[in-house]
C-alpha cells in the first residue's frame, strides 16, 4: 500500500513538474491588438543553376512560412515573374511593385489600403534604370503609404536591395534612401527595410543607423527570436547578418524574429532567411 502510495505521489510530483515546464515553454507574449507583423524575404532568384535548389523544389514551402507566420506585409527581394505568380496565387495577398523590377511588396489587402506607391532609383541622378556609382546592377526601392483597415492609421514601408558588389555604391545607396525615406514619409511612422548586402560594420549600416533605429536592437530583449545572421547559401555558410528592418521613431518595435526554418527534407526555401518585425505605431 505504501508503495502504491509513494508511486502515485511521486507521479503527481513529476505532473507537476512537467506542467510547469510546459506552462513556461508554451507561454509567449500576447501581441497588442492592431499589432502589425511585417516581413522580408530574399527568395532567390529564377535560376536553374540551383539544380536542388531549383525555386519548383522550394516554392511551395516558402509560402508556406509566409502564411504559418502570419506575415501580412512581406517585401521580397530577388523575385522573377514567374516566382511571383506562384507566391501570389499561393498566399492569395496582392502586391505592389514595377513591372519587370524584383523588389515586390505582397500584402494581406483584407486588412490593408495601399494610398500611393512608387519606385525610387539608387543612383546619382535618380534616373531610372541608371547604374549608380561602382555598382553592378541597377538598384532601386519601392515605397508604400499603407492605412491599415482595421486601426485606421497610416504608415510608410521602403523595400530595398543594395548592391552586392559596389562599395561606394552601399555607402551612398544608405544615404540616399535615408534622405529619400525621410522626405516622402514627413513625420509618419516609417519603416526602411530589405537586403542592404552591408554587415553592421560598414558605413552603410553606421548611415542607415544615424537616421533611423535598427529594430532587432530596440526590440524588447525577450522578444528578439532566432539567429542573427540571415544570408546563409543554403546552409553551406555561416549565415551573415545583411537584411535588416530599420525604423523612425513612430513606430514601436514589439519582437523581432529570423525564421532559420528548413522544410521536410532539410533544405532551406531560399538562400536568406525570412525576417520579421511585430510593431504598434505610437500615438
Amino acid at each position: 500500500m505504501k508503495v502504491i502510495i509513494k508511486t502515485a505521489a511521486l507521479f503527481m510530483l513529476l505532473f507537476g513538474i512537467l506542467g510547469l515546464i510546459s506552462f513556461k515553454s508554451g507561454s509567449v507574449y500576447k501581441l497588442p491588438k492592431n499589432s502589425i507583423r511585417i516581413g522580408i524575404y530574399n527568395v532567390r532568384m529564377l535560376t536553374d543553376k540551383d539544380g536542388i535548389n531549383n525555386w519548383e523544389f522550394r516554392k511551395d514551402s516558402l509560402v508556406k512560412i509566409i502564411l504559418e507566420n502570419k506575415m501580412e506585409i512581406v517585401g521580397m527581394q530577388e523575385v522573377h515573374p514567374p516566382q511571383l505568380k506562384d507566391i501570389v496565387e499561393g498566399t492569395s495577398y496582392a502586391f505592389v511593385g514595377e513591372e519587370g523590377l524584383y523588389d515586390p511588396v505582397i500584402y494581406n489587402s483584407n486588412r490593408f489600403e495601399v494610398i500611393e506607391w512608387n519606385t525610387g532609383w539608387l543612383s546619382e541622378s535618380m534616373i531610372p534604370y541608371e547604374i549608380g556609382w561602382d555598382a553592378k546592377y541597377k538598384r532601386y526601392y519601392t515605397w508604400i503609404k499603407f492605412k491599415d483597415k482595421h486601426s485606421k492609421k497610416i504608415f510608410y514601408f521602403f523595400n530595398t536591395h543594395f548592391d552586392h558588389i559596389g562599395l561606394q555604391a552601399k555607402t551612398n545607396s544608405a544615404a540616399l534612401i535615408s534622405k529619400e525615406a525621410k522626405r516622402i514619409a514627413g513625420d509618419a511612422p516609417l519603416i526602411v527595410a530589405g537586403d542592404f548586402n552591408s554587415r553592421v560594420n560598414t558605413e552603410a549600416y553606421r548611415i542607415l543607423t544615424e537616421n533611423f533605429d535598427d529594430a532587432r536592437k530596440v526590440a524588447p530583449n525577450d522578444r528578439v527570436y532566432g539567429p542573427i545572421g540571415t544570408a546563409h547559401l543554403y546552409g553551406k555558410v555561416h549565415p551573415a547578418q545583411i537584411d535588416f528592418f530599420f525604423t523612425n521613431k513612430k513606430v514601436e518595435v514589439l519582437s523581432f524574429k529570423t525564421i532559420d526554418e528548413s522544410y521536410e527534407n532539410g533544405f532551406f526555401p531560399s538562400d536568406h532567411y525570412p525576417v520579421y518585425i511585430d510593431f504598434n505605431i505610437k500615438k
